[in-house]
């Protein structure tokens, strides 16, 4: 928690340089609008949007770091039920055959974590629907039944086999 906010900051000063370069800024600029304005209501609402989407994987390294800290007996009192103090309790019942024990707390961690990715992944699916790609993105996941994995570079890198390969092509030309 205490460190977790500088990679935060970085991507939000990364995301107000590159806008304030851009052309609709340089028109406000040229327009006389005064600069506090022009980062209120230019550059701010289009600077939140990666920090939207950024904040669920951050939640998601929370949980697992919780219970992580939590199995090594260095997290919250033992008292406290934890995933990652339940982990700590049962693997001294592992070896008498009671996986189930450290098996269940472990799939939800590891489901929960999955989980908030997916959501975090939604979040980035809508904020890149402001932009042609995301838009066609979003017509081919809807079209074809395929997951958009990433928008890397300008291009759509999707999974759905070879048989697909040619549907993403034409859903991705329009």
């Amino acid at each position: 928690v205490a460190f977790g906010w500088m990679g935060i900051a970085r991507l939000v000063r990364g995301q107000v340089l590159a806008l304030r370069e851009t052309e609709f800024v340089e028109a406000a600029r040229a327009l006389g609008v005064r600069p506090i304005r022009i980062a209120l209501r230019h550059i701010l609402p289009n600077a939140i949007g990666p920090v939207v989407v950024s904040a669920p994987f951050a939640v998601g390294g929370a949980i697992i770091g919780e219970a992580f800290i939590s199995y090594l007996g260095f997290g919250v009192s033992p008292e406290t039920p934890t995933w990652g103090n339940i982990l700590s309790e049962a693997t001294k019942f592992l070896q008498q055959g009671n996986w189930w024990w450290i098996g269940f707390p472990g799939l939800f961690i590891v489901m929960t974590s999955l989980s908030i990715n997916m959501i975090g992944d939604a979040l980035r699916a809508a904020v890149a629907a402001g932009t042609p790609l995301g838009r066609q993105a979003q017509a081919t996941m809807a079209s074809g039944g395929l997951v958009a994995d990433a928008l890397v570079a300008g291009t759509a890198v999707f999974s759905g086999g070879p048989d697909k390969y040619e549907a993403n092509i034409r859903a991705l030309r329009g």
